[in-house]
């Protein structure tokens, strides 16, 4: 029996994708085909979906042969496209194909469809004679489904309740906060911020910050923008000068200060 998800579609319309004759481009993006999952699949305690898989930059170039500037470079090119999507925190990346049916028909959904017009076409060429014995199940069905509803309803009530959900929820998301923060590399946090690659003039300046400026530092100025919902290198910048001039350090900071 053939297995599920062992190929992907590919038209000949492919050849005029604006990223064909962009070879990186090309190469990483029919690897993201091939690797995505091709049904949603429990990694550590989270489900990653279907057209979706874990990785990281390092990953990739060790799989395609790519440099992993050139990785850097073809992700930020299919994201700007959305040809993809990427989440990434401190350890990994998620990427996730956009449009993820066109390549990978979903023939599980498929077959479940042809099945349930095959048994439909059957129950209507059904002889004259077994007519009194359809009439009476719609009353069984009605039944059956009542019954189901209630074992739902059931088990929906025994099941544990926190007493501090909405507390839980946020102690949550501050860990996952904390751990971005903290774990993933600062450029990172910048591109994911922007949705995009950073520009030389942007490197240069980051680069600047780490030689002048504690590191933790510079991971509070960028969740000072955060808050101030604002995208912009020049604004971090204009934080972190004026927090120089105060004598601002992270202890300070750490303590209330502003």
């Amino acid at each position: 029996m053939e297995e599920l998800g062992t190929y992907v579609n590919l038209f000949r319309k492919f050849t005029e994708w604006e990223w064909y004759k962009d070879v990186p481009v090309k190469t990483l993006f029919l690897h993201c085909l091939i690797r995505a999952n091709y049904r949603a699949q429990k990694y550590k305690g989270r489900t990653i979906e279907r057209g979706s898989f874990v990785t990281s930059r390092k990953n990739l170039s060790l799989e395609t042969g790519l440099t992993e500037q050139q990785v850097r470079t073809a992700l930020g090119k299919l994201v700007d496209t959305k040809e993809i999507t990427r989440k990434t925190t401190n350890k990994e990346t998620v990427i996730s194909v956009v449009n993820y049916d066109k390549y990978q028909p979903n023939r599980l959904s498929k077959d479940q469809s042809i099945n349930q017009q095959d048994n439909q076409q059957a129950t209507n060429e059904q002889p004259t004679n077994n007519q009194q014995i359809t009439i009476n199940q719609p009353q069984y069905n009605k039944d059956n489904k009542y019954n189901k509803e209630n074992n739902l309803l059931s088990n929906i009530n025994s099941l544990p309740v926190s007493p501090f959900p909405d507390v839980e929820k946020q102690l949550e998301e501050k860990e996952q906060e904390q751990q971005k923060l903290y774990g993933t590399p600062i450029i990172e946090l910048y591109e994911e911020r922007f949705n995009r690659l950073l520009s030389q003039r942007e490197l240069q300046i980051i680069c600047q910050w780490k030689e002048e400026y504690d590191d933790k530092l510079l991971r509070y100025a960028f969740r000072e923008m955060l808050v101030q919902d604002k995208n912009s290198v020049d604004y971090v910048d204009r934080i972190l000068l004026d927090w120089k001039k105060r004598g601002l350090t992270a202890e300070q900071y750490e303590g209330g200060e502003r």
